[in-house]
Order: structure tokens, then C-alpha cells, then sequence
């Protein structure tokens, strides 16, 4: 790869990550729940993603795993036992 080429990568990567303002208060959390394959027959919740809000209100989601069923659940984040503090 040549220098040129790292440069305009990295300038891209940064503008798109301006664009989405990737802040904790718009950030969710991106599950795939399996019916009845958890502990004692329970749903199991499985971490996939990540989403965040944009200013319009709609969504950009970032899978790290593709879910079998297709079906993906979003939900608000869970602030840490850090952020509480």
C-alpha cells in the first residue's frame, strides 16, 4: 500500500467517524435472541453489535456477527458500574 493511499483511508475513516457522532448517550446495544437455548430453557441473549442514533432519529447498526433467524433486537445501553459513579 502506498503512503497516498493510507493517508486518504485514514482521512476517510475519520469524517465517517465525525459523521456519526458516536457519543454514549446514542449508543445501543445489538442482540440476537435465541429462544429456549439458554440455562434452563430461557432465552439467550447474545451481544452482536453495536447501534447509534443520528440526528434525524434514525439508526446505523454495526454487526460484528450475522444472526441466523435474520432478526436482530436493539436496545438502550446499559450504563457501567463506571459511568454510575
Amino acid at each position: 500500500m502506498l503512503a497516498r493511499d493510507l493517508l486518504f483511508s485514514i482521512s476517510q475513516e475519520a469524517s465517517h467517524r465525525k459523521e456519526f457522532e458516536m457519543s454514549e448517550q446514542n449508543m445501543k446495544d445489538v442482540f440476537q435472541v435465541l429462544d429456549g437455548q439458554g440455562k434452563e430453557g430461557k432465552a439467550k441473549w447474545i451481544r452482536i453489535g453495536a447501534a447509534f442514533v443520528n440526528r434525524d432519529g434514525s439508526l446505523n447498526a454495526f454487526l460484528d456477527a450475522f444472526p441466523r433467524d435474520g432478526k436482530i433486537h436493539i436496545r438502550d445501553r446499559k450504563p457501567t458500574q463506571k459511568e454510575e459513579s
